[in-house]
């Protein structure tokens, strides 16, 4: 199933499921008879032109049938998804206007129907009533012309907002980064129109290539790498309308692709995830994150990466301290911090250490300090277990979700 633009889902009702579930059901009906005829025609390339931009169904006719079966799958699965892609989104609205172009009488538009305990359900239902006693949720489910809003997150898959995204990535790549730094412009290759993919696909390129050039002549440090990290931080706290509501394991999940991008392209770094490592009796979780350099030359282990909330910190902590030994340079926590002002996050987290310092005995802190640049980074030095000469860093990050200001700032711009 697909998310509604109606409806907070850590907070869902089950009216909202309902709804959501209503809506789902008619577009799996429009994806059925649609396929079905899709399936018949022996033009199958000419139809699909109806539906995807032309050059990508010449190029990939093949894959590009197939997104009609992954939509119809995706729509009728019963998890519901974060959100969904743009090709899949380009799809959708190109079957809605379809669909709304075959039926004649507007009664056929929506053909999938509620039983009456649902439909009493959310009548009934307080919150979708508005100042005058309307059911404004139920209005908008029940008029197809509102499908085209409430079942996509933006519509950046416009060819006109593709065209203009990609100049921009091509005019002024760093205004574009600054900007749409959650915007993914893979995703949208097979809506580019071919002069402006090809000049995309040769700038991407262009940029790979620099990169692991410059990774030849660099020497890699523990000062880069935490940089890294920051500014990975830094990135998906840009896209906090995003991301503020995905659980511990996406949002990991979501740091793990960042890293894994910004590591491999500048400095040829391994990033991996369920390692059977360190002290610990299980395995690297799904939250954790190894650090390594694997080349021809040199083979190093750089760090573990413990991701949790932050009100988790202690557990976080005690877990990484179980991963890591004298083979690694330094270890790091990432809390997640979506109830406190960053400032209230990072003190909370130098409290917990204080405690710990007092308590520990083993891997024992032996400093506490704030990082000045980038800011916001608490660390700790520790006596390494059997050695006597050796300390190691710990580095504490903030992700920091908590941002009321740019929150509005984001949802403005977004409208």
């Amino acid at each position: 199933m697909i998310k509604l633009q109606l409806f907070d889902y850590n907070k869902s009702k089950e009216t909202d499921l309902l709804v959501t579930s209503f809506v789902n059901n008619n577009i799996k009906i429009m994806l059925e008879v649609l396929i079905a005829l899709l399936d018949e025609t022996e033009e199958t390339e000419t139809f699909m032109e109806f539906f995807l931009p032309s050059a990508y169904v010449r190029r990939e006719s093949k894959e590009a049938r197939l997104l009609f079966d992954e939509l119809l799958e995706l729509i009728n699965s019963s998890i519901m998804r974060p959100f969904i892609k743009p090709k899949y989104e380009y799809l959708l609205y190109s079957v809605l206007e379809w669909w709304e172009d075959l039926c004649d009488n507007e009664k056929d538009l929506l053909q999938y129907e509620l039983d009456i305990l649902s439909l009493d359900k959310i009548k009934s239902e307080q919150e979708y009533l508005d100042e005058t006693g309307d059911n404004i949720i139920l209005e908008a489910v029940t008029n197809f012309e509102y499908y085209y809003t409430f079942c996509f997150y933006d519509h950046y898959f416009f060819h006109e907002a593709v065209e203009s995204l990609v100049t921009t990535y091509l005019d002024d790549r760093p205004f574009f980064e600054l900007f749409f730094s959650d915007v993914d412009l893979d995703d949208y290759l097979i809506i580019m129109p071919n002069d402006l993919r090809e000049l995309y696909i040769e700038e991407k390129d262009k940029i790979t290539k620099e990169s692991k050039s410059i990774v030849m002549h660099k020497q890699i440090s523990e000062n880069q790498i935490i940089n890294e990290i920051s500014f990975c931080l830094a990135s998906l706290e840009q896209r906090i309308v995003e991301i503020e509501n995905r659980d511990e394991n996406e949002i990991s999940n979501d740091i793990y692709n960042g890293l894994l991008r910004l590591f491999t392209v500048a400095f040829e770094l391994q990033c991996s995830r369920e390692m059977p490592i360190g002290r610990a009796i299980k395995k690297l979780g799904e939250t954790d994150i190894y650090i390594y350099q694997n080349t021809s030359n040199k083979r190093k282990d750089w760090c573990i990466i413990e991701n949790k909330i932050l009100e988790k910190f202690e557990d976080q902590y005690q877990q990484l301290i179980g991963y890591l030994n004298n083979n690694f340079e330094f270890g790091v926590t990432i809390s997640i911090n979506k109830n406190k002002s960053i400032e209230e996050a990072v003190n909370f987290i130098e409290k917990k250490l204080v405690s710990l310092k007092k308590s520990q005995e083993e891997f024992q802190i032996v400093e506490i300090k704030k990082h000045s640049i980038p800011p916001y980074i608490i660390k700790s030095r520790h006596n390494l277990p059997g050695s006597f000469k050796r300390t190691m860093m710990i580095y504490h990050f903030v992700l920091n979700l908590h941002d009321p200001e740019r929150k509005k700032i984001a949802q403005k711009a977004r409208k």
